[in-house]
Parts: structure tokens; C-alpha cells; sequence
């Protein structure tokens, strides 16, 4: 148990299904931004989304567009492991945010700032962003992707302090949630799963685990190939799994296609917040980034 390392998928923005089309004089580079996020090239993806923010500078703009925009460029740059430049962008977003009256931007905006707190360490403050804006979406008629991302992210939070049960249960509500809006094999599905099959895993339901897995693995392969790292990583979290199960040969044929996707190479250091089992027994768990 205490070598099974398990990442965890932070969305910051809901990344609406209709981005792509919310300024008409931005609409390439907003659809390169979103194909470079959800294909793992967070820095071209912020190069993009800045693009179109310097497109439309000065042009009168609906602001909860603007938010929206504002909080997926910050996504990018989490991705990236550029906290510095994600803190800024979230800072306009909240000024923009200020002279609006509705609820639902200020709980995107909470659910940006959540992504980095989580990654500064800072746990209760996210957990407290993460419940305000979970209250805000439970109240809105028409919640989107947001609802989920956000119950998905509290998920990844309530996992790492040791709230396995009610993890499961957000966890759980965000991929039925996200089954009524995207394809099944759409990136978001594919980090539901993953998160879903680890918390199975640490709540000793290794078969239930094995399942979620295969899904995040087959849906890997459909999304990006088979070659994708995201696929390298997904195989050595189900070997793990494999070992608890006691299919020593399977697990076995899991980690050796992970190594060749790799090239032999070793598991990559993550950007994003990484979990390990052992690190959750532990008090004051830090969480280890990488920085560009």
C-alpha cells in the first residue's frame, strides 16, 4: 500500500462546453488553448488563451466571459507549474468578478483559487473555497461541468486529509454528473475515473478499484494512444491494484507496457499535486512540485 502513488487531476476552470465560441474574433487560438490543455501542453495552451485575451484588450466584453476566460488561463498556467503568473490572472478575475451580481463566477473563480491553495499546501483554505462554491452550484439552476469540477477537486482534497467516504461519494456525483454532459471518453471522465478508482483502492475494494481503472486506461488509449504517458501512469496504478488481487501476471505484463511507453525511463515528477498512500498516513503531508 505504501508504494502506490496515485495523481491526482485538478480542474480549475469548467472549461465550458462552448468555449471555443465565446469571443468571435478569438476562436482559433481559444481552440487551440482548450486542444492543448486537454492534450498535456499546458504552456501552449496559456499561450494561447493570453492570445485571445490580448485580442479582445479593450473590447467591450461581457465580464462573466471574461472570469471564464480569465480562470482557464490560470488552469493553464497551474498546469504548467507556474503559480506565480496562475495567481495573477486569478487576481483580475476576481477584480473582474467584483462588478458582477450573480453567484455562479465567484464560485468558478473559488474553484481556481482552490487549485492553488491545494498545491501551496494549503488545505483548509481549499477545502473552505471548494464547500462555498459547491453550496453556490448545489443552488443554481443550470450548473454545467462546473458542479463537477468542483465536487471532483473537494474529492481530491477530502482524499488527501483522510475523508475517504465522502471523497467517494463526490466523486461518484461528479462522473454521474459529467456522464450527462461529455462523451465517455472525454478527458474529465478519464481523471473521474482515475480519482474513483483510487479511493476504491484505499477504501480496501481493490476489485471495484481494478474496474475504474480499466475504464481510465481504456478511455486513455481512445482519447490520446496508447503510447501517452497519462497510459504509462494509469498501467502502474492498476498493477499496483493487480498486486493487491494477487494477479502477479498481470500486473506484471501492466508494468512492463508502462516501461515501454517510457522507453525505460523512469516515472516522470508530476506538476501537478501528487498522492501517495504513504504520505496520507503521515501528519502535515507536504505536497512536492516541480517548478519551471
Amino acid at each position: 500500500m505504501a508504494g502506490m502513488r496515485v495523481r491526482i487531476f485538478w480542474l480549475a476552470s469548467a472549461l465550458s462546453l462552448g468555449l471555443n465560441c465565446l469571443f468571435a474574433q478569438t476562436p482559433h487560438w481559444i481552440a487551440e488553448g482548450k486542444r492543448a490543455l486537454y492534450a498535456g501542453r499546458p504552456a501552449e495552451a496559456a499561450a494561447n488563451y493570453q492570445a485571445a485575451l490580448d485580442a479582445i484588450n479593450g473590447s467591450n466584453i461581457p465580464p462573466e466571459k471574461l472570469v471564464h476566460l480569465h480562470v482557464t488561463l490560470a488552469t493553464a498556467y497551474l498546469e504548467a507549474g507556474n503559480l506565480r503568473a496562475a495567481e495573477g490572472v486569478l487576481t483580475l478575475a476576481d477584480k473582474t468578478r467584483a462588478r458582477l451580481d450573480g453567484d455562479q463566477s465567484r464560485a468558478e473563480v473559488l474553484n481556481g483559487w482552490s487549485v492553488l491553495h491545494m498545491l501551496q499546501g494549503k488545505l483548509a483554505q481549499t477545502e473552505t473555497e471548494l464547500r462555498q462554491a459547491r453550496g453556490i452550484m448545489q443552488q443554481a439552476p443550470h450548473s454545467g461541468d462546473l458542479l463537477a469540477s468542483v465536487l471532483h477537486n473537494l474529492a481530491a482534497v477530502e482524499m488527501r486529509t483522510g475523508e475517504y467516504e465522502a471523497a467517494l461519494c463526490n466523486e461518484q456525483e461528479a462522473l454521474l454528473l459529467w456522464g450527462k454532459l461529455l462523451n465517455s471518453d472525454h478527458p474529465h471522465i478519464i481523471r473521474g475515473w482515475a480519482g474513483l478508482g483510487s479511493l476504491q483502492y484505499l477504501l480496501n475494494r481493490p476489485k471495484e478499484a481494478h474496474q475504474s481503472l480499466e475504464r481510465a486506461i481504456a478511455s486513455a488509449r481512445a482519447t490520446y494512444d496508447s503510447s501517452s504517458p497519462l497510459v504509462a501512469e494509469l498501467l502502474d496504478s492498476d498493477a499496483l491494484i493487480l498486486d493487491r488481487l494477487k494477479l502477479k501476471h498481470e500486473a506484471k505484463l501492466a508494468r512492463s507496457e508502462a516501461r515501454q511507453i517510457r522507453g525505460g525511463k523512469p516515472a516522470a515528477e508530476y506538476v501537478r499535486a501528487t498522492w501517495n498512500v504513504k504520505e496520507a498516513l503521515a501528519p502535515d503531508s507536504a505536497v512536492y512540485l516541480r517548478s519551471r
